[in-house]
């Protein structure tokens, strides 16, 4: 009589626990950018990445860049497949991306946009250390994300951070 009191709870336990677990997982979900389908993004640039799809992808303005940039990011593991690609935009993207950061709300576009402002630092385009300003930006958005989101973003968002500010 016991057990059939139990399965039912344990089960009920469960489900809440999965449903726990897979909204943690999928916090930062990404739907769109820039007014483009992310779903409609990753089935033509990410799954079908190639040499064609790479080039195709400097013809695009920056907005759909940025956009298929950040929608194939969103696929888990997150791998920033274009950030060399966006980066060759050069330091005329730095306002864009300030821009961008500002409006930024989930660790997946937080964490995208500081691997473009790496990839800048790496090809000697843009160093952020010399700009202040967006040091506090950044600073602020990390910080806030730290206080309300999961540790494992939040650890993943500080490690970026600390790479970009720190490696040569």
């Amino acid at each position: 009589m016991k057990m059939k009191k139990i399965l039912p709870i344990t089960i009920v336990l469960f489900i809440l626990a999965v449903t726990f677990l897979y909204k943690i997982y999928n916090q930062d979900d990404i739907e769109s950018s820039n007014g483009y389908s992310c779903n409609e993004i990753r089935e033509k640039y990410y799954f079908k990445h190639s040499a064609q799809t790479k080039r195709d992808f400097q013809k695009f303005d920056l907005n759909k860049q940025y956009a298929i940039y950040i929608c194939a990011a969103d696929i888990h593991p997150v791998i920033f497949i274009f950030s060399d690609d966006i980066s060759k935009n050069g330091a005329k993207m730095v306002p864009y991306l300030k821009n961008k950061l500002l409006q930024a709300n989930n660790s997946i576009e937080i964490k995208g946009i500081l691997e473009i402002f790496y990839d800048l630092k790496r090809n000697k385009i843009y160093d952020i250390k010399n700009d202040k300003k967006l040091i506090k930006i950044f600073e602020h958005k990390i910080h806030n994300y730290n206080q309300n989101n999961n540790y494992l973003y939040a650890k993943d968002l500080n490690d970026t951070y600390h790479k970009l500010l720190i490696e040569k």
